[in-house]
């Protein structure tokens, strides 16, 4: 049974995606057809709902200021059978509550409190940025375009379940500052940190706490009666907010309200959708709503005009909000948190206002699906004319590259090994993670199925240094050294383990030949075993130590987690003891030969290649920030 509704779901969506296509290649869509974009809704957000497995979505559009279609999707809450209410429904927007934040800083700038080009710490009270590039201090400008420097982080504080673990935004800051990795201004790395250190100063400048700021000057202007900062929801809120859910064995679990309020103006907020198209609309008015002001026309204009770009031939940044990829018109942000993802977009050009989120199991991959959907229906990229390249001519873009969004110097830095890009040079173009992209342009290319673009980067040398996404500057990646690179560490494992396992066995088997052994050669092979014995227990129990903590990890270092965090040093002190070892056993002759002794030392340069592993990836102490 299970099966056949695998296919059949499978089916439906395959059906709807090649209904869209066919439609945008006879010509766009029109969102002023009511027919046209009530069956898109009833095709697409349904079959992602059953495909996707996930419990709820809400789909919103304005059109020339006037809602078009306000619809929730699947159930708000499964085990009361209460339906989405496309009206009154709460959802959590993630990294779209971003955007108020951008709108209350350049409130404050109208107002001359503050200036987006002096050095925050001139805002802050207890919190300090460290002058870590001398000279070169970090702007709210910087902050806007995500291009302060910082590294990312997130490992244990940055989203919880549990509300002891939530810290006062000013005590959050002082705790969880990130190292800046890179000079302000010149790379574009996403932070949620530098996004709640503006919300910080907002309420320093303004005296009040950064939830009651926005809820006086951007909801209560607005009329967004249904929206708020505050965690946990308000008692008026509360009935009306989509319950979150995993999916297990074929049913919904329902999952505790996400708290973010240590980071609160990153991404705390819970909106319905009526008020979201209310804030679309305000912006695209130039900062009003009903005759009412958030913002004058000028301090929109900066927030919307790109204001950072890698390549004039890609799409990047405003003040704060994203240009949306290929030839659509968008402006705005996406969201995401542990069990929503939200899509928010404002068309000033078209006079409208997108919204939608989704809920539940598969919710980040729908999410994926009903953009693509949506802007290839209404919105088909253009396409450039390809160009023919040899392959020889693509080899010296081939490689590694990692996304400066990622820790550097704590243990959050293993996480980027999830999220590296390999480019391989083919007949035809590159291979980007299996998505082929085609040339059409000097250092530009486009993705031979969605029409998307990134454009390569090159060093003062003129090698290809990395490569950055339309419309995700913020992403932007560098080219891996060799050392670096996932292979290279893999390499050094797996030839670690498969030494200590060799070693481990070989104890066992030659256990007699051991226990017979004297003196220093008893005391250098027993410091080869122990330091065998420790790593191997490091990777065995590492990986049950994970399995056990789960998801866990990231909202706080559970006990079990700290006291594994013991046996890489544990390992690593036992190492570094077999190096001295190996000293004594050459200048002592020790063992049975030179070759013996040769072995020794090769077993343990293996070992010693874990224990740099550990080092290089943050493994080795306490390196943690929650």
């Amino acid at each position: 049974m299970t099966s056949k509704r695998q296919y059949w779901r499978h089916l439906l969506f395959t059906c709807l995606g090649l209904w869209c296509q066919a439609v945008a290649a006879l010509a766009p869509a029109d969102l002023d057809q009511p027919a046209t974009l009530t069956a898109f809704a009833d095709g697409a957000m349904n079959s992602l709902l059953m495909q996707q497995h996930t419990a709820s979505a809400v789909l919103a559009l304005s059109r020339g200021g006037q809602p078009v279609m306000t619809r929730g999707f699947g159930m708000q809450d499964v085990a009361n059978s209460v339906a989405v209410d496309g009206q009154q429904t709460l959802f959590r927007i993630g990294s779209v509550s971003k955007l108020f934040t951008w709108v209350a800083v350049m409130q404050q700038v109208e107002q001359g409190r503050l200036d987006l080009d002096t050095d925050v710490n001139a805002y802050l009270e207890q919190v300090e940025i460290e002058d870590s590039w001398p000279g070169k201090p970090v702007t709210l400008r910087h902050i806007m375009t995500h291009t302060a420097g910082f590294e990312d982080g997130f490992l244990g504080y940055l989203i919880t379940l549990e509300p002891e673990q939530i810290k006062p935004l000013r005590e959050a800051m002082q705790r969880y500052q990130p190292q800046r990795v890179n000079p302000p201004g010149e790379i574009s790395a996403y932070s949620n940190y530098a996004t709640a250190l503006a919300g910080l100063i907002v309420a320093n400048v303004s005296g009040q706490r950064f939830e009651d700021y926005i809820q006086e000057h951007i909801f209560d202007v607005l009329g967004m009666t249904s929206s708020t900062f505050v965690e946990p929801l308000p008692d008026a809120l509360s009935p009306h907010m989509a319950v979150a859910y995993k999916r297990s064995n074929g049913s919904y679990q329902a999952q505790p309200y996400e708290l973010i309020s240590s980071f609160a103006p990153a991404g705390s907020m819970a909106a319905t959708a009526p008020d979201m198209l209310r804030f679309g609309q305000a912006l695209i008015n130039g900062g009003s709503l009903g005759g009412r002001r958030i913002l004058e026309p000028e301090s929109v204009d900066a927030l919307l005009a790109q204001q950072f770009t890698y390549d004039r031939r890609i799409k990047g940044i405003g003040l704060g909000f994203l240009h949306y990829p290929a030839n659509t018109p968008a402006i705005g942000h996406d969201g995401g948190t542990f069990y929503f993802a939200t899509h928010f977009a404002v068309l000033p050009e078209d006079n409208t206002v997108v919204f939608a989120s989704f809920s539940g199991p598969g919710y980040g991959q729908a999410m994926k699906q009903f953009k693509q959907l949506f802007y290839g229906t209404f919105y088909p990229a253009e396409r450039a004319e390809t160009r023919s390249l040899a392959k020889t001519d693509l080899v010296e873009f081939a490689g590694e590259y990692q996304s400066w969004r990622a820790n550097f110097s704590g243990l959050d830095k293993v996480n980027a090994l999830f999220s590296r890009q390999r480019v391989t040079a083919t007949d035809h173009g590159l291979s980007i993670n299996d998505t082929l992209y085609l040339p059409v342009d000097d250092d530009l290319f486009q993705a031979a199925e969605s029409g998307r673009r990134l454009a390569f980067l090159r060093d003062t040398s003129g090698r290809a240094s990395g490569f950055a996404v339309d419309g995700e500057p913020y992403v932007a990646t560098f080219r891996l050294p060799a050392y670096a690179t996932t292979g290279f560490s893999l390499a050094f494992l797996l030839i670690g383990l498969l030494a200590s396992l060799h070693l481990l066995l070989r104890r066992y088997y030659q256990r007699a030949h051991y226990a017979a052994l004297a003196g220093g050669t008893r005391r250098a092979q027993r410091v080869l075993i122990w330091s065998a014995a420790l790593h191997m227990l490091t990777f065995v129990l590492g990986g049950i130590t994970l399995a056990i903590v789960g998801g866990s990890l990231l909202q706080k270092i559970p006990l079990l987690f700290k006291m594994w965090l013991c046996l890489p040093l544990l390992a690593t002190a036992c190492t570094l003891w077999l190096v001295k070892q190996n000293a004594v056993v050459w200048r002592q002759r020790l063992l049975m030969g030179s070759w013996a002794r040769l072995r020794y030392t090769i077993a343990s340069l293996a070992l010693l290649g874990l224990a740099w592993l550990y080092y290089y990836w943050n493994i080795l102490g306490f390196q943690y920030l929650s």
